[in-house]
Parts: structure tokens; C-alpha cells; sequence
């Protein structure tokens, strides 16, 4: 799904496809961030 963003975004613009890079490496981010904190229950 990120891909298929990141392609889309790059048809429209190189400034949709920044803010689209950094929005998918946030929520990449607050994920591994979560999932860390689901398996060894402290940050």
C-alpha cells in the first residue's frame, strides 16, 4: 500500500511525493514504536 501511494504521488508532483515519503515514514515509525512497546512492555 505505501508503494502504490508513493507511485501515485509521484505522477502528481514532487511535493506530493515528499509529504507522502515523510507521512509513510511516520506512521512506519509510531508502528515499530508500538509494536516495541506491545512485546517488551516498556519503551
Amino acid at each position: 500500500m505505501n508503494i502504490t501511494a508513493q507511485v501515485l504521488a509521484g505522477h502528481l508532483g514532487d511535493l506530493e511525493l515528499a509529504s507522502i515519503s515523510i507521512a509513510n515514514n511516520v506512521i512506519v515509525g509510531l508502528n515499530f514504536g508500538f509494536l516495541y512497546f506491545i512485546i517488551f512492555g516498556t519503551p
